[in-house]
């Protein structure tokens, strides 16, 4: 049974990075698109501050895109603590393109004060993770190093 469990969860990791990786092509294809269509527009070569934005929102878009394969690949490889470690980045960096395509000026002090917290704690909590030597690819280095 548990056999079968294991090639489940095989099979379907291969089937959600497949699709991960065509939703990801598409997105380049469309933020190419994007910015070429703003690049030619009157005036050519200007963009306004919030279609940059949105630009960048895009962009980050796809970086956690890349970040969710390099989580699924882990999984898929490995089913250590590096995806742990991995998911949080994968947060870290969703949370920064959130921060980056904000609008600040309408946001309470106190939304402003709990997305730096949620920033901290996953910032906090990999450089836990990082220290506390749990990355078994990491020990395995380091032990082939000292030898």
């Amino acid at each position: 049974m548990i056999k079968i469990i294991e090639k489940f969860e095989k099979a379907a990791t291969t089937v959600l990075i497949i699709m991960l990786l065509i939703v990801i092509t598409v997105s380049i294809i469309e933020l190419s698109v994007v910015i070429g269509k703003t690049l030619i527009a009157p005036p050519i070569f200007l963009i306004d501050i919030n279609k940059l934005l949105d630009i960048f929102g895009f962009f980050m878009l796809i970086v956690v895109g890349i970040e969710l394969i390099e989580t699924m690949k882990v999984y898929y490889t490995e089913k250590s603590f590096k995806i742990v470690e991995t998911v949080i980045m994968a947060a870290i960096i969703a949370v920064a393109r959130k921060i980056i395509i904000l609008d600040m000026k309408g946001l309470s002090s106190m939304t402003l004060i709990g997305i730096a917290l949620i920033l901290i704690a996953l910032c906090i909590g990999y450089y836990i993770l990082r220290k506390s030597g749990c990355n078994e690819s990491e020990k395995d280095e380091k032990n082939k190093d000292n030898q």
